[in-house]
């Protein structure tokens, strides 16, 4: 009988979905596997004992899908994959396992989910576009492929918990649309449990057309101020640790403040010559942002004519974030609901053969 059981909630029952269940069942601890989803057609793998589809009302976050399937199960551990991601070996669960024993002190455990070998071009240039810390920041090791570390951040396409410490934690906060896994691990380290990054812990995830990427960029820009107004709450109000808001001074990062700030600063240049006199130390910030966009559009473009495409991708991002992040001060924003789907959910015909 295996000891974990993998959960991986899903709108569509989507090619690329079928993509991550064939991963999955190719692991060598033959784990039992969960589909939380909204879509009744499809259930292609039902053949398995060891695959079990759950059809729920459409409309429910993921992190109610993940919720339902950690109650339900009856293990010792659990995996969570999104629809779109997929272990990248097939000792995936063994690593995952021996570094969750490491230290007692650990909760989660996670690694890289980086760009599987199947894309296209677009979904690899986004995929390029992730690597870079303006568009990452501190997540950067998300990324990428680094030594063995402990986080502040571990991403929910590529986690491990033992089921009674999932539950200890009560969860993921269901009433979360986005950044439900953030929350998560924000409420595990203010406990004063810690989350452990390793590359062994490696997951591939499929990389979003750059349209639905500025969608992401926008939730992005709306977490920054969530995170800033939970912190700053925490701060002048006193306010306890609880779901949905569990920003602390361990998991605050101040470059949450530079989304905000930088639109702020851009309407601000715009202004500037009615009061002053215009001086070159002004417009230091926007020299040093042009002069690290550049920077990082060259490297990201390995010095070719792809260039002027990152340059224009990475400031188009930074700008919404940006926005997003101010707009949300005014509770303003666009219906993530309605446009932030993954990759799955809006999927093209994939070659599992590519793999």
């Amino acid at each position: 009988m295996s000891d974990t059981t993998i959960i991986i909630p899903a709108i569509k029952n989507s090619p690329i979905l079928s993509i991550s269940l064939d991963e999955c069942l190719k692991l060598k601890t033959n784990p039992n596997i969960i589909i939380v989803t909204d879509d009744i057609e499809n259930q292609v793998y039902n053949k398995y004992k060891n695959v079990e589809y759950m059809i729920v009302p459409p409309g429910m976050t993921m992190s109610k899908k993940r919720n339902i399937a950690v109650k339900k199960c009856q293990t010792k551990y659990v995996a969570f994959f999104d629809s779109d991601s997929f272990p990248a070996t097939q000792d995936w669960i063994i690593n995952a396992i021996i570094c969750l024993e490491k230290d007692p002190l650990i909760y989660a455990v996670g690694g890289p989910d980086t760009s599987p070998p199947l894309e296209t071009k677009d979904q690899k240039d986004v995929g390029l576009l992730k690597k870079s810390f303006l568009i990452s920041g501190f997540r950067n090791h998300r990324k990428n492929i680094l030594s063995e570390m402990y986080i502040i951040e571990l991403c929910s396409c590529n986690l491990f918990m033992e089921r009674k410490k999932y539950l200890e934690m009560n969860g993921m906060d269901e009433e979360l649309y986005t950044g439900e896994d953030t929350d998560l691990y924000n409420r595990i380290i203010a406990k004063g449990y810690k989350l452990y990054y390793s590359p062994k812990i490696h997951a591939y995830h499929f990389d979003r057309y750059f349209k639905g990427f500025l969608i992401e960029r926008y939730d992005r820009g709306m977490q920054s101020t969530v995170a800033i107004k939970s912190y700053f709450r925490r701060i002048f109000l006193k306010e306890e640790i609880k779901l949905g808001s569990a920003y602390t001074h361990k998991t605050f990062r101040f470059d949450f403040l530079i989304n905000p700030m930088f639109i702020i600063y851009l309407i601000g240049l715009l202004f500037l010559p009615i009061f002053t006199s215009i001086k070159i130390i002004y417009f230091f910030p926007l020299i040093l942002y042009f002069f690290v966009l550049t920077i990082e559009s060259l490297r990201l473009s390995n010095v070719s004519i792809k260039f002027f495409k990152f340059f224009f991708q990475l400031f188009t991002c930074t700008i919404i974030q940006s926005i997003a992040s101010v707009l949300l001060f005014f509770n303003l924003s666009i219906n993530l609901k309605k446009h932030y789907r993954n990759v799955s959910d809006n999927y093209l015909n994939v070659d599992k053969n590519l793999i």
